[in-house]
């Protein structure tokens, strides 16, 4: 199954979901529909099935001291589970960028 790369942003009170790998773009409103959203262009971009594919999703925002980025995978709720944390499968680290890279944010 092979894995595309999505970055997320907010502008202007929507989510950009940006696919590097197939140079589109489209928006989403809410960080919950970045998934959805990114599947289906991807689909029908390729004219592939949505669920065929795999999706490593980076959440993009700028910070006082360059670009954070946090991967963020979906997970459907874990009711009832002991331990089960709202943010689990979330990494993030903070890198810092030069004007350049930052075009996008």
């Amino acid at each position: 199954m092979h894995l595309y790369e999505v970055d997320a942003f907010t502008e202007r009170g929507w989510w950009i979901v940006d696919v590097p790998d197939v140079k589109a773009r489209t928006r989403a409103s809410t960080l919950s529909d970045v998934d959805r959203v990114g599947r289906a262009l991807l689909a029908s971009t390729m004219n592939v099935d949505p669920h065929s594919f795999r999706l490593d999703i980076r959440i993009l925002r700028a910070t006082p001291h360059g670009v954070a980025r946090t991967r963020w995978r979906p997970q459907p709720p874990a009711l009832g589970r002991a331990g089960a944390s709202p943010r689990s499968g979330v990494q993030s680290h903070t890198v810092t960028m030069n004007q350049e890279d930052t075009w996008r944010l």
